[in-house]
């Protein structure tokens, strides 16, 4: 008996090594914990092929190489998923750091876990969303909707006593007009439903406007003056001439809620 179950334990450590993915070769090692690591081995040719993947705004890119990006891919199978989560989700799904062995043998660890590599992370998904969405179809949509979060950005910029998280998002809108947009292709009839969403509308800049003067009195103890109510007074009029229906109310009304009233948020 205790050599069936001993069989059956070497049986079933073999078949998850065998599931590793795509042209991922395992070699045997006696270090029993890097048995099943992935090893990858760089192509010359792919290492000259070079990428540049630029924000929306092309004032952040990254240069990866062929190499770079399969290896990416590999480990990180959630930029292909066949129905993407959001760009929130994904990457707090995928924080942890990912072990593989180089062509020399070495092990090294792939991972988005600092603010920077939250940059990468969300360009990263960006890129391959928008490949999925098309670039052409939602040109008009996708710029509106960066225009929009930007926006907030702004908006939430104007009273923090710290520049760095929303420096940081100014980096990643693109990611998640990107989703909006995936959203949008994925069930266009449910938001172009034509019905009057402007009451919606006014009750969401009246909530948004009356908690960010709150706040700014809150958090930076400076009276809440004419100066920060006239810049906050253009940015809300700005999203209400952005905000022509539902979708669009919709889509920032979440991204709003999800990256700046919820306190959860880890760069």
């Amino acid at each position: 008996m205790k050599h069936i179950i001993i069989f059956l334990i070497l049986l079933s450590f073999l078949v998850s090594c065998n599931k590793s993915r795509g042209k991922i070769i395992l070699k045997s090692n006696s270090n029993i914990g890097n048995q099943c690591l992935p090893h990858f081995s760089d192509d010359l040719n792919l290492e000259k092929q070079r990428i540049i993947i630029f924000g929306e705004k092309d004032n952040y890119y990254r240069d990866f190489s062929k190499n770079e990006l399969n290896k990416i891919e590999m480990l990180f199978p959630v930029f292909k998923e066949k129905y993407p989560s959001s760009p929130f989700a994904a990457y707090n799904a995928n924080r942890l750091p990912k072990k593989f062995i180089n062509q020399n043998g070495v092990e090294e660890v792939l991972d988005f876990g600092d603010p920077l590599g939250g940059d990468d992370f969300y360009l990263l998904y960006s890129y391959y969303l928008k490949q999925k969405n098309g670039d052409i179809k939602y040109k008009d949509e996708r710029a509106k909707l960066i225009q929009l979060y930007e926006t907030i950005n702004n908006i939430y910029l104007s009273w923090s006593p710290s520049l760095m998280y929303y420096g940081h998002q100014a980096i990643r809108l693109n990611a998640c007009a990107e989703y909006s947009i995936y959203l949008l292709d994925s069930d266009e009839d449910y938001y172009n439903y034509k019905f009057d969403f402007e009451k919606q509308k006014e009750l969401y800049l009246r909530s948004l406007s009356q908690f960010v003067a709150d706040e700014f009195n809150r958090k930076s103890g400076i009276p809440y003056n004419n100066e920060k109510e006239v810049r906050k007074t253009k940015e809300i009029v700005l999203l209400e001439k952005l905000i022509t229906n539902y979708y669009y109310l919709e889509q920032v009304r979440t991204f709003e809620m999800e990256y700046y009233r919820i306190k959860t948020i880890n760069l």
